[in-house]
């Protein structure tokens, strides 16, 4: 039986290994230019090799990346609250309000 491609592979842990630098290297030095324009082929694309875990390592992978999510959207929303704070903060004092 042949095995699928999301058998082998999460597609959001292949998103995060086809934005890595190691991959990125690959393609760059796959790509051939003419003018000063690079361009990508599928030969060159299908050579790129990457290390692709256990599906099991590969759900880790992506709860740890989900778990950083959730942290970066709420220190962000508590960067826009400080923000503001520190906006309301300077309005008083230059009205002379403190």
């Amino acid at each position: 039986m042949q095995q699928t491609q999301t058998q082998l592979i999460r597609p959001v842990f292949l998103e995060h290994v086809w934005r890595s630098t190691a991959v990125r290297r690959q393609i760059e030095s796959s790509a051939h230019t003419t003018n000063g324009t690079y361009k990508v082929n599928q030969k060159g694309l299908g050579g790129v090799s990457f290390f692709a875990p256990p599906l099991e390592l590969q759900d880790q992978f992506m709860a740890r990346i989900a778990t950083i999510e959730s942290l970066r959207v709420s220190q962000s929303s508590s960067l826009t609250e400080l923000d503001a704070l520190f906006g309301s903060l300077q309005d008083r004092a230059f009205r002379g309000l403190l």
